[in-house]
């Protein structure tokens, strides 16, 4: 779960539009702020009254342009580390990740587009700083839902670059601009339903698809809302104590904990020996065989072999479907499980049975979509409906248990293949006439009298 954050707003005309359409968490730009307004600019006259506000630093800005922010009280500071001097202990500061940030000692830590898109990275310090409150400053849109707070950009993207942002009831969906002819058309319904008038998307007018984008992400934001506080930051950047409680999480489960650590595998120094265990999803089943011997006694020995399990070990926190599962709950385990089992003829069968089944269900709604845009013949389509026969045909020669048997012989030169065979003297014997025949009897049935 997190906290959505509007970046843009030190625009005036992003501002505007984000106020009319209800939005009460907006980001500044320190650098951008600084060009567009004088020193002294009071943020707060600006903004709807209550709304919650965070600014932040790029590459290019100084001390100097954020002092004058930052004694306005922002909600959250993000900044190099060596701003860290100019905050008081307990100050809602955060500095942006980088290798002199110490872990599990700062309460806020900011990330960059780059950190967040690096999947590694980001997975790394979601392990490392399971303490900390992250706030992630991006315009990506896959898997940011895992982080506590989100300063996103993204939805500028639609007056930037004509990109599409439509939320379709359970998945914000986000297409390029040379997409917006197929995918607006397709997603109307969805479009409607957020309020948004669909023949001003028709005529890309930049107001009304930008406000498409930030409905759509209000919705995301509603999905994964936190209700994030003040409040529930620790009072001194040294002393990582336990977040406060609150409604929505107890002191044992807050921000922090919803991402469970990682199993770390350490380097070669100084590692202890473990006792290893048998990977998760997997179990050992004994089977007993007789067996005879050369003596013709018989032996009862047991082997195991190893199942899979049915179990699922998947975390709703970390899932990728985590955006559109109907079971999605936060900290839990996965509420499905696939208790497979091919382990006889009958149940290989069954279980090729449902992937032809399963096949059979794509090629039909692919078909179906087909004809529902109506844009021709679907080359995608034309695919599935080859695998699905190939599937039929794999399915055949696995089930079929008749009894071929196939031989081819070539012979060269004298050889026959008789003599090839079964040796020389077969195939001359084979060639001999069954009675011994007289030259003059052959001449004669060649040239009777």
């Amino acid at each position: 779960m997190t906290t959505l954050y509007f970046a843009g707003a030190e625009q005036p005309s992003h501002r505007n539009l984000l106020a009319e359409c209800g939005v009460n968490h907006y980001a500044l730009n320190l650098t951008n702020l600084n060009r567009l307004v004088k020193p002294g600019w009071d943020v707060t006259a600006h903004l709807p009254a209550g709304a919650l506000w965070i600014a932040y630093a790029d590459d290019q800005t100084t001390w100097e342009m954020a002092e004058w922010v930052v004694a306005q009280e922002p909600h959250i500071t993000l900044g190099p580390l060596d701003w860290r001097d100019h905050f008081q202990p307990g100050a809602p500061y955060g500095p942006f990740w980088s290798d002199g940030v110490e872990p599990n000692t700062w309460p806020l830590v900011g990330l960059t587009d780059d950190t967040v898109k690096s999947h590694v990275t980001l997975r790394r310090i979601m392990n490392q700083y399971a303490s900390s409150i992250l706030v992630a400053v991006t315009g990506a849109t896959r898997g940011v839902e895992r982080l506590d707070v989100v300063v996103s950009y993204a939805w500028t993207m639609a007056q930037r670059y004509g990109e599409t942002h439509v939320w379709a009831g359970n998945k914000l969906h986000r297409y390029a601009g040379n997409r917006k002819g197929d995918a607006r058309p397709r997603h109307r319904g969805d479009i409607e339903r957020l309020g948004i008038d669909y023949e001003g998307i028709e005529r890309d007018d930049p107001v009304e698809t930008a406000r498409l984008a930030i409905r759509s992400w209000q919705e995301w934001g509603e999905r994964y809302s936190d209700r994030l506080n003040v409040a529930m930051l620790p009072r001194h950047p040294s002393d990582p104590t336990s977040l406060s409680s609150n409604d929505d999480y107890s002191d044992q489960d807050g921000p922090g904990s919803r991402r469970p650590a990682l199993a770390l595998v350490r380097d070669g120094s100084g590692h202890e020996d473990r006792e290893q265990t048998l990977l998760p999803g997997l179990d050992l089943h004994t089977i007993e065989r007789t067996v005879v011997d050369g003596e013709g006694i018989e032996q009862v020995q047991s082997q195991q072999t190893v199942v899979a399990l049915g179990t699922s070990y998947r975390k709703c926190n970390t899932c990728y479907l985590a955006a559109n599962c109907p079971a999605f709950k936060p900290n839990h385990a996965c509420a499905f499980k696939i208790p497979v089992e091919v382990r006889t003829k009958d149940q290989l069968q069954a279980t090729m049975q449902a992937v032809i089944e399963m096949q059979m269900q794509r090629v039909a709604f692919a078909r179906f979509a087909e004809q529902v845009d109506g844009q021709g013949i679907d080359g995608a389509l034309s695919g599935e409906i080859d695998r699905l026969f190939t599937c039929m045909a794999k399915m055949k020669d696995i089930l079929d248990d008749k009894d071929v048997f196939r031989f081819q012989m070539e012979a060269r030169a004298n050889s026959g293949v008789l003599s090839r065979l079964f040796g020389e003297g077969v195939g001359q014997a084979a060639r001999a006439l069954p009675i011994p025949v007289t030259g003059d009897e052959v001449l004669h049935q060649f040239d009777p009298p």
